[in-house]
């Protein structure tokens, strides 16, 4: 998997001028990020239980409003350990950065009614940067809840908010994610520092 090689690439080819002589280049570097993604997407699949999250609530409807939510209307997800629930988010960052770089490129593009299906390609990297937050977001109690991380306090992992502070930052910075999830993953950062 070459996704640091996917970022320096997409940096050099995104601060060119848009013409169809460098939609080649946008065109392979979105084929190189789909490829990227769907590594980290037979990653996800290959995973033991012991790195699945477990449902452990429901959250239906906020009480509050999105500034001060405990949780993200949908499941509340718990992990083995601290450092599972970590590397999850940071594979989940991963995908949205693969995500996010297409809908860059296919921006990019000068003449993008000429290339293969965009709207299809627009309309995946969408849904991934949204399954993703959603993901990062149903993991926040797990992060912040003491309660909810007996087997990480039993391992003596104390880090209650720290490891979900890099998911919670990139995630707010995405133009395509809702602002109700800009606004709830800003939160967390604010909560999470003093725990530092």
């Amino acid at each position: 998997m070459n996704l640091p090689g996917l970022r320096g690439r997409a940096k050099r080819t995104l601060a060119m001028v848009p013409s169809p002589e460098n939609d080649a280049l946008l065109l392979r570097l979105i084929y190189d990020a789909r490829a990227v993604d769907l590594e980290l997407q037979g990653w996800e699949l290959s995973l033991t239980d012991t790195w699945r999250a477990r449902t452990v609530g429901m959250v239906q409807e906020l009480k509050d409003p999105i500034l001060i939510a405990k949780e993200w209307p949908g499941p509340i997800q718990t992990y083995e350990d601290m450092y599972i629930a970590n590397i999850r988010n940071d594979h989940r960052i991963c995908r949205m950065f693969c995500a996010t770089l297409i809908l860059k490129c296919l921006d990019s593009l000068a003449l993008p009614d000429i290339h293969f299906d965009v709207p299809n390609i627009q309309q995946e990297a969408q849904y991934v940067i949204e399954s993703m937050v959603n993901e990062v977001c149903a993991s926040v109690p797990f992060h912040m809840r003491y309660g909810l991380q007996t087997n990480a306090h039993m391992a003596g992992q104390d880090e209650v908010g720290k490891l979900n502070i890099s998911p919670s930052l990139a995630q707010s910075h995405i133009l395509t994610v809702r602002r109700s999830g800009r606004s709830y993953r800003c939160i967390l950062p604010r909560v999470a520092l003093p725990c530092l």
